[in-house]
């Protein structure tokens, strides 16, 4: 893993760009072999000892609650989330989380992910989220839409989500929504909102 680590800082490539570089599929995971060949076009080369070594890092064994569940998703173990690639560098002391993985950074990224997976344009996304044309979107909707789309979030995550979007291009804000969540900061929380633009900034970056 350390190895990776270093090839990454080298390229100027965050965990989450190496992710997406290996999941060519865009399915939300990578395989063995998506992994293994990725990482031999980035250059890093690995002993068929090393590259099982870090498999079981990254890879935890799941618990099972049946043995037929082992033959039915035994393709699904042999798939790496973004979040156990995190854990399994983390674990390796690649890099420190100031907080856990679930902050916000690690949060939107995920969230970008999760659209992806489900082909869902930021367009789309904006319109699920304003479906009366407000050209704004408060927290509320947002939160009952992503939990309609089956995005994994709890509502927490999902409120630190909205919270970076509406900070993005919040200087392009309304004035007038500016000046009245400066004149009152107690409702500053309950009346932030964002824009398509803010969205569309915090979704492709």
């Amino acid at each position: 893993m350390l190895k990776v680590a270093a090839t990454l800082q080298a390229k100027k490539l965050s965990p989450f760009d190496f992710f997406c570089t290996l999941d060519v599929n865009a399915s939300g995971k990578i395989s063995k072999i998506e992994l293994k060949t990725g990482m031999q076009a980035l250059g890093i080369q690995l002993s068929s000892a090393e590259f099982a070594e870090m498999w079981k890092t990254v890879k935890k064994p799941a618990k099972k609650l049946k043995k037929k569940a082992k033959e039915d998703d035994s393709e699904e173990h042999e798939a790496l989330s973004y979040f156990e690639l995190l854990n399994g560098m983390n674990a390796a002391g690649c890099f420190k989380f100031h907080q856990s993985l679930d902050n916000t950074t690690n949060l939107v990224n995920k969230f970008r992910m999760q659209l992806k997976k489900r082909n869902v344009s930021v367009e789309k996304a904006y319109k699920l989220f304003d479906p009366s044309d407000n050209k704004f979107v408060f927290v509320h909707d947002f939160t009952h839409e992503c939990v309609m789309m089956g995005l994994e979030f709890s509502e927490e995550e999902l409120a630190k989500v909205f919270e970076f979007i509406c900070q993005v291009g919040a200087k392009g804000t309304d004035s007038t929504d500016m000046q009245a969540q400066q004149a009152n900061p107690a409702k500053q929380r309950a009346t932030t909102r964002f824009t398509f633009k803010q969205l569309h900034d915090a979704v492709l970056v």
